[in-house]
């Protein structure tokens, strides 16, 4: 089983896609923000991570940076999320696997994920 994890401050955002995406048959953790993202990759890193890029704290440029700095999650798949059309150069150029435009649909989403994991599959 795909494990996710998604990281958003809008719990409305973290309820919606974790609950549409675990009936989708993936298995999905949550954090509120960019701090607890980053512990929670360190200990358990997923197969994939989406993340908000506007969060407090630790925002998702920051939170993706790091990942890509980090030799055991320089690998992650990463796909990053915002209200902001046209970032996905940018988001690329820093690392990101995936760019999704909010609001977007949870089918959207496990495009996404799967477009980046098979990527990855074939990477290696």
């Amino acid at each position: 089983m795909t494990r996710l994890l998604i990281a958003d401050d809008d719990p409305d955002v973290l309820l919606l896609l974790a609950t549409a995406l675990r009936l989708a048959g993936y298995q999905v953790r949550t954090a509120i923000d960019g701090v607890q993202a980053l512990t929670m990759v360190s200990v358990h890193p997923p197969d994939a991570l989406l993340t908000d890029l506007g969060m407090p704290s630790l925002d998702g440029w920051e939170l993706l940076r790091l990942c890509r700095s980090e030799p055991p999650l320089a690998d992650l798949p990463i796909i990053v999320m915002s209200s902001v059309e046209g970032l996905a150069s940018l988001a690329a150029a820093r690392g990101a696997d995936g760019y999704l435009v909010k609001p977007f649909t949870w089918q959207d989403a496990r495009h996404a994920i799967e477009q980046v994991l098979a990527r990855r599959t074939c990477d290696v």
